[in-house]
């Protein structure tokens, strides 16, 4: 079985016409990350964020891919690369039809046998991923998760510095634009922290709902105090005395962190 696997493995490739397509060795990221050969279904839904936090996370393999919405992927979201995965997840089953198999609308893999435990194979698979990242890429010592570190976020906060993150990314996933002002250019969005700096915990810091982008301009008043946004998704302007509301399918992304009670205290 795992001799199959790596062999079936390895014969994903990232030839495309022109370019290279990378999304197919996104897939063995993603496939480690979430363990997925332990009984764990998969949606092409799950696959869409991954695959989108993947090219938004690394300039060069977006840069890479011929896909046009790939290249310009900061002006989409998740939902608009859904028929993009689910062809390249049909291109993949067709590749490993032994070991994934399709049920409804979930994707599974053939469970391991019991005398491998999930640490040892774990760290086989990672070894085939770092082959795979030589042989097409000629890339060494490179590793991919989805997970922000609590390290490169204080980083960037110590350093003012948020958009150089990749908490910028998380936010723009969320909106990608300043709902106040609808600018859409990204290089004049920036993001925010959503709870007041002071009052940030580890866990809030993590939470990739706490940030939001706006412009720069927008920004810089909400830092500083002029502009909040309560726990009902509206935004307050001390200053001109006006509210404004995120937009609902924004709201509905962050309902559940905007309805947490350590937030709640901060806002009106």
């Amino acid at each position: 079985m795992i001799s199959n696997l790596i062999n079936e493995f390895m014969s994903l490739d990232v030839k495309s016409v022109t370019g290279k397509d990378c999304t197919r060795l996104c897939f063995c990221f993603f496939v480690y990350e979430n363990e997925l050969f332990f009984g764990k279904p998969f949606s092409v839904s799950e696959f869409s964020t991954y695959v989108f936090r993947f090219y938004m996370d690394n300039t060069m393999f977006r840069e890479l891919n011929p896909n046009k919405i790939i290249q310009k992927l900061f002006k989409y979201s998740p939902t608009d690369i859904y028929d993009y995965c689910s062809l390249q997840l049909d291109i993949i089953r067709n590749t490993m039809p032994s070991l994934i198999k399709l049920d409804k609308s979930n994707h599974y893999f053939k469970t391991l046998e019991n005398n491998i435990t999930k640490e040892v194979f774990l760290s086989r698979f990672k070894l085939v991923i770092n082959a795979m990242m030589i042989k097409y890429l000629n890339m060494t010592n490179y590793w991919y998760t989805q997970e922000l570190t609590l390290n490169e976020i204080n980083l960037a906060l110590e350093a003012q510095n948020l958009k150089n993150s990749r908490i910028f990314n998380r936010a723009l996933e969320i909106i990608n634009y300043c709902f106040i002002c609808d600018t859409i250019d990204t290089e004049q969005l920036e993001p925010v922290s959503l709870t007041p700096l002071e009052k940030l915990n580890d866990s809030v810091k993590l939470n990739m709902f706490n940030y939001i982008v706006l412009c720069s301009n927008h920004a810089k008043n909400y830092n500083e105090g002029l502009i909040r946004i309560n726990k009902l998704g509206y935004l307050i302007d001390h200053e001109k005395n006006y509210r404004e509301h995120l937009p609902i399918n924004v709201v509905k992304k962050i309902r559940e962190f905007l309805n947490d009670c350590s937030f709640n205290g901060d806002f009106e």
